[in-house]
């Protein structure tokens, strides 16, 4: 099928930004990559980038405005590829920048490039790495500098991705809700007979108010399901299945899942309920410090 590149989004926008220039490089050696890619994704996450706990990036230093990253398509008998080259020059020669780029041509690397305009590519990855190629480059006259050239070259499958940063990343609010979203509201108890409890939004969280009420469940401390918790809409309370409800005695918890909410930012989320109380004689001791909310699981709805 035959595109017309007068169909892609974006051609002949004079608002559209090139890449300009090099601006840092960044290089890890192939190895140490372990993950957190997708070859066949054009974008990703550097913060899910894994490296060994002893490992970093490395800043590759080059002359100002000297640095050039070129990724270009090339057809071949096994379907197309690109021919990946970030070439530079090194401000001068030194005895320690011979040593290092000796030590340095035996290696693979993958290089993060970021771009004056602001954009973040990765290049290369552990299965088709870059490597160094380090030349001597003088001048012909005594004015003219000698410096070191050095190019990397590769060649990929796909273009190369683009790195959302870490500032770049948008936050998903259901991910972002936690145990401060829900108000901590004592157990209403008669004799160790479990009446009542109320499952609320904390006023200062997320959660601007509950869409849905599913059945819960109550646990002993043993962790066994004494009765289920539904939802009375006249009372706005979640009470026991069985009346009267079960007697309580120690750390006792209270778990709703799935519970849809609407956030304050206008987002459904599905969020969890786990609430712990202790009890104590015939009755309950309310301690904000004996309440857990925990084991929550949010997505987007």
């Amino acid at each position: 099928m035959n595109t017309l590149f007068s169909n892609i989004s974006g051609l002949g926008d004079p608002s559209a930004k090139p890449i300009g220039s090099v601006r840092e490089v960044r290089l890890l050696r192939a190895s140490e990559l372990l993950g957190g890619y997708e070859p066949v994704k054009l974008m990703v996450d550097e913060s899910k980038l894994i490296l060994p706990a002893d490992s970093s990036w490395k800043t590759y230093y080059f002359a100002p405005d000297t640095c050039r990253f070129r990724e270009a398509g090339k057809k071949s008998p096994n379907g197309l590829y690109f021919q990946l080259t970030l070439e530079g020059i090194h401000p001068d020669l030194r005895n320690e920048v011979d040593l290092e780029l000796m030590n340095m041509q035996n290696g693979s690397y993958v290089a993060i490039l970021s771009f004056y305009n602001g954009q973040t590519k990765l290049v290369g990855t552990p299965h088709s790495p870059l490597t160094l190629e380090p030349i001597i480059d003088t001048k012909t006259s005594r004015e003219g500098s000698a410096a070191y050239s050095f190019k990397f070259t590769g060649k990929g499958r796909f273009p190369s991705p683009t790195i959302l940063l870490q500032e770049e990343i948008p936050v998903d609010p259901c991910a972002a809700l936690n145990e401060s979203d829900w108000s901590y509201d004592p157990w209403t108890l008669t004799n160790g007979v479990f009446n009542f409890l109320f499952v609320s939004p904390d006023v200062s969280g997320a959660i601007q108010n509950i869409l849905t009420y599913p059945t819960g469940t109550i646990e002993s401390p043993l962790g066994n399901v004494v009765d289920r918790l539904e939802y009375n809409s006249v009372s706005g309370v979640y009470g026991p299945l069985n009346i009267p409800g079960p007697t309580l005695q120690g750390v006792c918890r209270a778990i709703i899942r799935n519970i849809k909410v609407a956030l304050k930012s206008g987002e459904i989320c599905s969020h969890d309920f786990v609430q712990e109380y202790l009890v104590e004689g015939s009755g309950g001791d309310f301690d904000p410090t004996d309440f857990e909310i925990a084991d929550f699981n949010t997505e987007t709805a």
